[in-house]
């Protein structure tokens, strides 16, 4: 099972890789094809950790999958500046920030708050250019909300709690 599962986050990065290889090749054309890549990245994700979850088994992989997530997100940040949908820049400065900021407090929340900005950017971008594309990725995500409901629950209830106490935002 440990080699499934590790298999899964390797594919995840190779879909990164493929990803970035789509833009830098095809560009703005190429956008209906890394949108289903990143629905099938975001799939492998959901299921290596579920498996990884149930089964109890230590991967190899294991210690590194957040860092794979982190590369999946910004390969398709990477890809729409490749594509020319916004300019590089936007993604130079937006990176430089996410890590001063992640390095300065040093906490994951941190940094998944600016892989959420991302998310919400490839979003609004998906929809409006690749509309009939982005309905699996939208039907994954709804699927996956439901399944995973108490998870997401407790996850996003830590996260924001984690981000509270980083930021020090208490209730007045």
């Amino acid at each position: 099972m440990t080699l499934v599962i590790d298999g899964m986050t390797l594919a995840r990065l190779l879909i990164a890789g493929g990803i970035l290889a789509l833009g830098w090749r095809a560009g703005r054309e190429a956008f209906p094809a890394a949108i289903l890549l990143a629905t099938l990245g975001w799939m492998t994700d959901a299921v290596d950790g579920f498996f990884a979850r149930h089964c109890h088994c230590p991967t190899r992989l294991g210690r590194v999958d957040f860092a794979v997530d982190v590369a999946l997100t910004w390969s398709e940040f990477l890809f729409i500046a490749l594509a020319g949908m916004i300019p590089m820049g936007w993604v130079a400065g937006y990176t430089l920030l996410a890590a001063l900021i992640s390095g300065y407090f040093h906490r994951k929340a941190v940094l998944v708050l600016f892989m959420r900005g991302i998310d919400g950017l490839l979003l609004y971008m998906a929809l409006r250019y690749a509309a009939v594309y982005t309905l699996p990725l939208l039907g994954w995500l709804v699927i996956l909300g439901w399944l995973q409901r108490d998870r997401v629950r407790k996850d996003v209830s830590r996260w924001w709690r984690e981000l509270k106490a980083t930021f020090h935002i208490s209730k007045k």
